[in-house]
């Protein structure tokens, strides 16, 4: 009986271990899986300033290139429309006025791309809440793959942690049976 106390107390620790990481796992997450998934998104957020990369990279966007292609596209299209709309406008929109009027649109709406990036910059950044994105991707019911993948993250951690608990319960046995014997 007496050997039997520290192999019982090393049963007793590695158990003690195994049921708190199952209530852990089991029962804590999925009772407050709001507020850890609300702890995430707030810690993302703010450790990798998400808003500001947002905006920074639409800033540094390229739109001229694209737009000037657009906008040729659409001033093209709106000439032809007038020509088509406006009594004799076949006639009068023709050459050099037609190059002049699609010239100097092209060149108005350049001056105003710098102030409608900076303006779309701002409406979009404002537009994405980085923290509410985060937290409806997550609260599709990520519980059981946030256990699984806590488990796989901490599985040397845990295996340590119930060698380290049947240790120590081996070695309460072990003083246990020292005090048998001695008294």
């Amino acid at each position: 009986m007496i050997y039997f106390l520290p192999l019982l107390g090393a049963l007793i620790g590695a158990s003690a271990v195994i049921l708190s990481y199952w209530l852990f796992f089991s029962k804590i997450i999925s009772l407050r899986k709001n507020e850890l998934v609300q702890l995430f998104s707030d810690f993302i957020v703010k450790r990798l300033q998400i808003d500001e990369l947002l905006r920074k990279k639409l800033d540094e966007a390229n739109f001229k290139d694209y737009v000037e292609d657009l906008i040729n596209q659409q001033l093209d299209n709106f000439i032809n429309v007038l020509k088509q709309q406006i009594p004799m406008g076949g006639t009068f929109l023709t050459g050099a006025l037609a190059s002049k009027l699609k010239s100097q649109g092209r060149e108005e709406i350049m001056k105003m791309l710098p102030e409608l990036k900076r303006h779309l910059t701002e409406k979009l950044a404002n537009a994405i809440d980085v923290k509410e994105l985060l937290n409806e991707m997550t609260h599709a019911d990520a519980t059981p793959e946030l256990k699984r993948n806590l488990l796989l993250l901490f599985r040397a951690d845990i295996r340590r942690l119930i060698c380290y608990g049947a240790l120590i319960g081996f070695g309460v046995g072990l003083l246990e049976s020292l005090f048998f014997l001695w008294v």
